[in-house]
C-alpha cells in the first residue's frame, strides 16, 4: 500500500513537470482556458431554449447573437474592474467569441463575403457594448431602451426589454461578488430560470408565460 502511495505521488509529480515543460501553467495558458470556461458559460445559457423563450428573444441569429454580445459584455464589464490583470483575459475570451461568431454564421449557411459580415458584426458589437455600459450610467429606461435596439431589434413591447434589463442588473451584482479568484478559473455559471423567474415570468406546465410588473 505504501509502495502505490509513493508511486502515486511520483507519477504525479512526473506529469506536473511534464505539463509545466509544455507550457500548461504559463500565465497566457492559464488565460485561454479560464477564456473558455467563460465563453462556455456564455453559450451554455443562451443554448438554452427556456433562457430565449424566457424574454421573448426570436431564436434566430440577429436574436441569438444579441443575446451572446450582452452576456460577453457582462463579463467583460466585470472583467475591467480586474484593470490591467483582467485585460488579457478579457481578448482571449473576445477572440473565442469572434471564431465562434464565425462558425455560426457558417452555420446559418452564411458563406459568402464572410468578412464583410464579420466586420459588420464587429462594429455592431462595439456598438451595443458603448450603448450598454453608457447606459449603466444613464437614467432610468436607458439600458432598457439599449436592450429593445440590439436584443429586440425594436420589435415588440418595451415591457420585454424591461424585463431582460431587470435580469442584466441582477447578473451583473452577481458577477460582481464573484471573487476575483474564481473570475480568473473562469468559474461562473449564469443563473437559471429558477432564480429569475420571479423578476415577472414564471413556468407552468413547462410553457413560459409572461406577466407585465
Amino acid at each position: 500500500m505504501m509502495r502505490e502511495k509513493h508511486n502515486s505521488k511520483v507519477v504525479g509529480k512526473l506529469l506536473r513537470f511534464a505539463l509545466s515543460i509544455c507550457g500548461f501553467y504559463s500565465e497566457e495558458s492559464v488565460h485561454q482556458r479560464a477564456a473558455d470556461r467563460l465563453y462556455s458559460s456564455v453559450v451554455c445559457q443562451i443554448e438554452d431554449s427556456n433562457i430565449l423563450a424566457a424574454f421573448r428573444v426570436e431564436s434566430n441569429f440577429q436574436g441569438i447573437y444579441g443575446m451572446i454580445v450582452l452576456h460577453v459584455w457582462m463579463l467583460l464589464s466585470r472583467l475591467r474592474s480586474e484593470r490591467e490583470a483582467g485585460k488579457e483575459l478579457s481578448q482571449a475570451m473576445y477572440d473565442i467569441f469572434q471564431e465562434d461568431v464565425e462558425r455560426r454564421l457558417h452555420l446559418y449557411g452564411l458563406r459568402v463575403n464572410t468578412k464583410k459580415w464579420l466586420r459588420e458584426l464587429e462594429y455592431s458589437f462595439y456598438g451595443s457594448v458603448l450603448a450598454y455600459d453608457e447606459a449603466l450610467r444613464g437614467k432610468p429606461g436607458t439600458l432598457a431602451a439599449a436592450l429593445q435596439r440590439n436584443v429586440f431589434q425594436e420589435r415588440g413591447d418595451i415591457v420585454k426589454a424591461e424585463v431582460l434589463e431587470r435580469y442584466v442588473r441582477r447578473e451583473l451584482s452577481c458577477l460582481n461578488l464573484t471573487t476575483t479568484e474564481a473570475i480568473f478559473e473562469g468559474r461562473i455559471q449564469f443563473s437559471g430560470i429558477r432564480h429569475f423567474q420571479n423578476l415577472c415570468f414564471h413556468v407552468q406546465s413547462n410553457n413560459l408565460t409572461g406577466i407585465r410588473p
